[in-house]
């Protein structure tokens, strides 16, 4: 399916929040047999570089150059941002969450990084998310605290991969998963967990 045959409406809200500057970015490309979303959150309290930023321009960067839907160079993808992070450091450690979406306008694919997340959501249900990879998440799956304990744990930033550490980021994904008529998908981070019900 091309692009000009289906119905993809792209909307992005973002707030403030408690910081002095947005330290989220959102960017995206609809091309004509693909569409690609990117989310990233800085991670880091850098105010000279928005490592968000510069994530989301790379993953888009090098989608538009070799669009496609296969794991592999989708995880390329997000492994070229991570070593642009790492180059870009100049003593600084930048570090970013990120959430990647791939679709051909049939069916969608997601990639991630942290706690960015991806929700799909189909007849009003929550069909498809992503789990953290954090403290706090492990300590969810394994039953040691509730839901709502884990909205305001003091571990629920305490990441165990993300863009930018000194080791290969755990990079997390889906296989295809073909679209319906009304599905909504949504990319957001960690921030947002609270207000969520």
């Amino acid at each position: 399916m091309r692009r000009i045959n289906s119905e993809f409406r792209t909307r992005y809200i973002s707030e403030e929040g408690h910081k002095l500057t947005n330290r989220d970015y959102f960017g995206y490309v609809e091309m004509d047999d693909f569409a690609c979303y990117v989310l990233a959150d800085s991670l880091d309290g850098e105010l000279e570089i928005n490592s968000a930023k510069l994530v989301v321009e790379s993953v888009i960067r090098s989608f538009v150059e070799g669009p496609s839907m296969k794991k592999g160079k989708l995880k390329h993808y997000i492994n070229l941002a991570h070593k642009e992070l790492l180059k870009q450091r100049g003593g600084m450690h930048l570090k970013a969450s990120v959430v990647l979406v791939v679709s051909d306008y049939r069916n969608i694919r997601f990639f991630y990084a942290g706690n960015s997340r991806f929700y799909l959501v189909r007849n009003a249900r929550i069909l498809v998310k992503t789990t953290d990879q954090s403290l706090t998440e492990n300590l969810l799956r394994e039953e040691r605290i509730t839901l709502d304990q884990a909205a305001a744990h003091e571990a629920r930033n305490n990441l165990y991969s993300y863009l930018g550490e000194r080791g290969q980021p755990e990079i997390s994904g889906s296989k295809k998963i073909r679209l319906e008529d009304g599905d909504s998908f949504a990319l957001f981070y960690q921030r947002c967990m609270g207000k969520l019900r």
